[in-house]
């Protein structure tokens, strides 16, 4: 699985700013469909890499990621949205460095 997403678009960027304390998790894990890989932090803060989902929200027929900060899921602007819309389902390849030093701080 790691594999896979370090191969994708933007799949190495991501891993590479995930902190070291955040890989090292223990509710760390595959994703229960075991197409992705499941970060979590605390209860409210928690992030999900997936691979393509050809039947999916346009969103998901490319590797993306769901992240949840807070109170509720965000869209690649940091806006709360919710976890079912197709915004929450972000590209992995649309991820920026900024957007990620901002999720993890």
């Amino acid at each position: 699985m790691w594999g896979n997403l370090m191969s994708l678009p933007g799949g190495q960027k991501v891993l590479n700013k995930l902190p070291q304390a955040w890989k090292n998790l223990p509710g760390s894990k595959v994703a229960d469909n075991g197409k992705g890989l499941y970060w979590q932090k605390a209860g409210n803060y928690h992030m999900r890499l997936m691979e393509a989902n050809p039947i999916g929200f346009p969103t998901q027929q490319v590797p993306y990621a769901k992240l949840h900060k807070g109170n509720g899921y965000i869209d690649i602007n940091g806006n709360s949205v919710s976890g079912n819309s197709a915004e929450a389902h972000i590209a992995v390849s649309q991820i920026t460095e900024t957007f990620l030093d901002n999720f993890f701080n």
